[in-house]
């Protein structure tokens, strides 16, 4: 009797509010009735509970930002609520991928490119032997090659990312987005570099962000990349500060 069975782990959490396991049999229970509203709620006492154990909750973050998306319709509290876990773990895969197909979705591949590019590397939570980890990254590969095939400038990076899991694995799919890469390259144009301008411009954006001028910043690193696309450390520095800015 799922009427009895709730009244009884609402008992025991009379009395400790903070029961996990009260709380994960609560959860299954609220799920199986689909009442994602009050899953939610349950989610959020978990989070609570899990206060000083805050990789703990990592998973309970992004099982409750998935309902707040899929099941509730609210993409905005589902993008806080990955925030809230970029601030725990700033390369939580499921926050990233959500961010990177939030831009994909509203085609600002300035920001997509570098997340796309940053998810086929091996983050730092990643288990190496893994087959789900490097389906991840075969996914986030798939989405940088297409991107790089629209928009030629980010050629160099996808061919870079090919590189690296080229060295962590070995698998058919990786040969064949590099050979993708490769006859693309082969009939594009050939790509304008400017390091020196990069690398001024970088330094640029490095004083403007030393004088509290995060908008002077954002436009040098801006710059810096156009310039030369390899500024990897230019994207890097773009993504925290389209983030700190809710861009």
């Amino acid at each position: 009797n799922q009427d009895k069975a709730e009244e009884c782990l609402e008992s025991a959490l009379r009395a400790h509010n903070t029961h996990l396991p009260a709380l994960d049999a609560l959860e299954i229970l609220k799920r199986e009735q689909g009442d994602f509203e009050r899953v939610t709620v349950i989610l959020g006492r978990k989070i609570a509970a899990t206060a000083h154990f805050p990789n703990r909750q990592l998973a309970i973050l992004d099982r409750l930002a998935f309902i707040q998306k899929e099941k509730l319709n609210r993409p905005d509290v589902a993008e806080e609520t990955y925030a809230r876990a970029l601030t725990i773990d700033s390369e939580f895969r499921p926050a990233l991928l959500f961010a990177a197909k939030n831009a994909l979705e509203e085609k600002n591949e300035s920001v997509a490119i570098p997340l796309y590019n940053q998810l086929t590397g091996h983050l730092k939570n990643d288990d190496l032997s893994s087959p789900r980890s490097l389906a991840a990254r075969l996914e986030a590969a798939t989405v940088l090659v297409d991107l790089a095939l629209a928009h030629a400038h980010a050629m160099p990076l996808a061919q870079d990312a090919m590189e690296r899991l080229r060295n962590d694995c070995e698998d058919s799919s990786i040969e064949h987005l590099s050979r993708r890469l490769n006859q693309a390259s082969q009939d594009a144009p050939e790509l304008q570099r400017n390091p020196q301008l990069a690398k001024e411009k970088f330094e640029a954006a490095e004083e403007c962000r030393n004088n509290g001028d995060t908008k002077g910043a954002i436009a040098n690193y801006e710059a810096a990349t156009e310039a030369d696309i390899n500024c990897i450390a230019a994207w890097e520095h773009l993504e925290y500060l389209y983030y700190a800015t809710e861009q």
